[in-house]
């Protein structure tokens, strides 16, 4: 199904967290949630999107990264795959990291620089951009802590106690993208990211000015406008079947800039590969409300999602979402209807 209409009207919510960030100590919530969680849980039963300002990452901080991966991206292609070339040789039991670009050919068009979990000396980093591997390595700090007070305000949404969701997910995997989509010069070239649902439990997205990410709301793309010093929260597949259906995994995409290229990062939650997916008893046992999903273990939706990417499928409708485990087969995001 292709949806071409923009949404003007639509804004996706945009959520101060300022009243409960603490200063001196931007992980210590102060008492005043209520309100802050009630909101948060109206944006991910009616969206699947929010965007956080006042959320305790210098903003500074953000625009260097933005910035020095930019810089990185303008190289010619020879000297970028240097970068993919250094994480190929690297442990291979560990995420690939490094470089990657989807060639013209598949339904994805854009660059990524791909960073895993596990310690730095994994991951490849430009060698003559030194100070790329310090502010890329000091944001990632700064997300984790972030991610984990926002799982914190997303557990209480839902009822659970403040830190469910960070133990719940306790052998968590926190992979980190930065990425560049071309300058649209064809039609070819419009779309650099396809519709799709994100595969975490939570991303966390900082895009720069050029704008085009856009999220499906009742049959219709909006444009998730870039604020000034705001994150873009969306909820993952995971949580939609933890949640069994309560919170919905949104489809998005990204349109290509006619004036310019775009960068932005996206940091992600997701299980480790051998955990086991299911709707928590909190939303489906202990209510007497029917699980909408089979139990499945993580690793084989990633296999499968991957092969996506590798052997692109003819249409978008072939496409491997979360449906596949779905026990009875229906349009699980009302998004998009």
């Amino acid at each position: 199904m292709d949806f071409t209409v923009v949404h003007e009207e639509a804004v996706v919510p945009v959520i101060d967290l300022s009243p409960l960030l603490d200063p001196r100590d931007p992980s210590a919530a102060r008492t005043e949630e209520l309100p802050v969680v009630r909101q948060i849980g109206k944006a991910c039963e009616e969206w699947g999107f929010f965007q956080v300002i006042n959320h305790g990452i210098p903003l500074d901080l953000i625009e260097e990264v933005l910035a020095t991966s930019r810089k990185f991206f303008e190289y010619p292609a020879e000297e970028k795959m240097k970068v993919g070339a250094q994480a190929r040789e690297g442990d291979h039991s560990k995420i690939p990291t490094g470089y990657n670009v989807y060639p013209p050919c598949k339904w994805d068009m854009y660059e990524n620089l791909y960073y895993g979990a596990g310690p730095s000396e994994c991951n490849a980093f430009p060698e003559d951009l030194p100070q790329f591997r310090m502010v890329v390595e000091k944001l990632r700090i700064f997300l984790a802590k972030m991610v984990e007070f926002i799982e914190s305000l997303v557990s209480q949404s839902l009822g659970l106690p403040p830190h469910f969701l960070t133990e719940l997910n306790g052998d968590r995997i926190e992979p980190f993208k930065l990425l560049c989509y071309p300058r649209a010069t064809s039609q070819h070239e419009e779309i650099g990211a396809w519709e799709h649902q994100d595969s975490s439990c939570i991303t966390v997205v900082g895009q720069d000015e050029s704008g085009g990410y856009q999220v499906l709301k009742n049959g219709k793309w909006v444009d998730i406008k870039p604020t000034k010093g705001a994150l873009v929260i969306n909820i993952g597949d995971i949580l939609q079947v933890w949640s069994n259906n309560r919170f919905r995994s949104a489809v998005h995409r990204v349109v290509n800039s006619k004036e310019r290229r775009r960068c932005s990062f996206a940091f992600g939650r997701i299980p480790s590969p051998d955990t086991i997916v299911t709707p928590l008893p909190q939303f489906s046992t202990d209510i007497n409300c029917p699980a909408a999903y089979t139990a499945f273990p993580y690793r084989d939706y990633t296999v499968k999602k991957t092969h996506n990417k590798t052997h692109p499928p003819t249409t978008p409708d072939d496409f491997v979402t979360i449906s596949i485990y779905a026990i009875h087969k229906m349009i699980f995001n009302n998004n998009a209807m």
